[in-house]
C-alpha cells in the first residue's frame, strides 16, 4: 500500500510576509493560530536553551506572543525599519529574561545568602541568547520553507529528495525504491534545493 502523503495547511506553509498581512485583521483567529504555531516553539526552545525549565519557557513564549500581537495590532512594528525577526527577538529576549529572573529571585529566597554573590553569573549573556536565537530562527525558516516546497512538487520527487538528501541514502537505493532512474534522483535533489534557496529569504 502507497504511503499516503500528508496534507499541508496553506496557512502552514505561506511565507512570513503574507502571514503579518493577515495578522492585521483582529478578526482572524486561523493566521493568528498560524503564527503562534509557528514561533512559539522557537521561543521555548531558545528560552530553554537559556535555562529555563519547561514551564517557565512555556509562560515566557506566551507572554512574548501577547506582547507582540499586541504591539503589532498597534502598528508599531515597521518592516522598513527592521526585520521581524529582530523585532520579535527583543520581545522575546525580554520576557526570557524576566522569567529567568523571576525564577532566580524564587531560588535566591528559599537558598542560602551565599548563593546570591553568583546571581549574576546564572544570567544568560545577551549575546549568547542571540546567537541561538538567529540559529532557532533559522532553522524554523527552512522547516517552513521545506513545508512551502513540499506542496509544489509531486510526492515522488520530494521524497527522492527527503531520502537522498535528508536521510543519505544512496541514489541508487532511492531510485530502487521509487521507481525511478538515479539521474533522476540527482534532478530531483537539484530542483527541491534550489527552490528551497529561493524560498529561504522569504521565509526569514
Amino acid at each position: 500500500m502507497a504511503q499516503e502523503e500528508p496534507t499541508v495547511d496553506p496557512l502552514t506553509a505561506a511565507t512570513t510576509t503574507f502571514l503579518l498581512d493577515r495578522l492585521k485583521d483582529p478578526k482572524d483567529q486561523a493566521v493568528w493560530q498560524a503564527f503562534t504555531e509557528r514561533y512559539r516553539p522557537m521561543i521555548v526552545r531558545t528560552a530553554r536553551r537559556a535555562g529555563l525549565n519547561q514551564e517557565d519557557a512555556q509562560d515566557a513564549a506566551q507572554m512574548a506572543l501577547m506582547a507582540f500581537f499586541t504591539a503589532y495590532r498597534d502598528g508599531k512594528y515597521d518592516r522598513e525599519k527592521g526585520r521581524l525577526r529582530h523585532w520579535l527577538f527583543g520581545i522575546a529576549r525580554h520576557w526570557i529574561l524576566n522569567t529567568f529572573d523571576k525564577r532566580q529571585h524564587r531560588q535566591v529566597n528559599v537558598s542560602d545568602s551565599s548563593d546570591q554573590t553568583d546571581f549574576f553569573a546564572r544570567q544568560p549573556a545577551d549575546d549568547q541568547l542571540e546567537q541561538v536565537w538567529e540559529q532557532e530562527w533559522r532553522e524554523t525558516a527552512l522547516r517552513q520553507c521545506l513545508w512551502r516546497v513540499r506542496t509544489e512538487f509531486d510526492p515522488k520527487t520530494f521524497r527522492a529528495f527527503e531520502l537522498f538528501a535528508r536521510d543519505g541514502l544512496p541514489a541508487r537505493k532511492v531510485a530502487e525504491q521509487l521507481g525511478m532512474t538515479s539521474n533522476a534522483v540527482f534532478i530531483a535533489k537539484h530542483r527541491v534545493l534550489k527552490r528551497i534557496r529561493e524560498l529561504l529569504p522569504q521565509m526569514e
